[in-house]
């Protein structure tokens, strides 16, 4: 079989491979190529290094807790950037019969929680809690808007 046949193919065989490469086809879209899957997790883990390397290279005395929420923040939204920018991505989140609402509320259940928590892991009345505050009320005003 050519590889335009597997490229066609792929791009009309919609479904999930199973076991944990069904996971990740659930996340990134069925059919994305090796190329596709190189660039989106090079990208992740580079930007999620860099993410978690200033606070510790600035000296900043975080503790373990704010350093894995934001090494999962970091990781997340690399992710969401790179991955959604794929074709694979493309055709799998926006293929007919697919609901937004149900994404929508999947990822607003994960910030709206993460910025609670952060919040809380600030001393009171510090910068970054100010700042979680006005994140998680943006947040709230733009999840209402939907």
């Amino acid at each position: 079989m050519y590889a335009t046949e597997k490229k066609k193919q792929a791009r009309t065989n919609m479904q999930p491979r199973a076991g944990i490469g069904g996971v990740w086809d659930r996340l990134a879209g069925p059919g994305a190529t090796a190329a596709e899957n190189w660039v989106n997790l090079t990208w992740v883990l580079l930007f999620t290094i860099a993410a978690l390397a200033y606070p510790l290279l600035s000296h900043l005395k975080w503790n373990f807790w704010q350093l894995l929420l934001v090494g999962l923040i970091a990781f997340d939204i690399a992710g969401g950037i790179s991955v959604n920018a794929s074709p694979a991505a493309k055709r799998w989140w926006n293929r007919p019969g697919q609901a937004l609402s149900s994404i929508s509320a999947l990822w607003y259940s994960t910030f709206i929680p993460l910025s609670w928590l952060l919040c809380l892991l600030a001393s009171p009345g510090s910068q970054q809690q100010s700042s979680m505050r006005l994140y998680y009320l943006l947040l709230f005003s733009f999840c209402s808007r939907r």
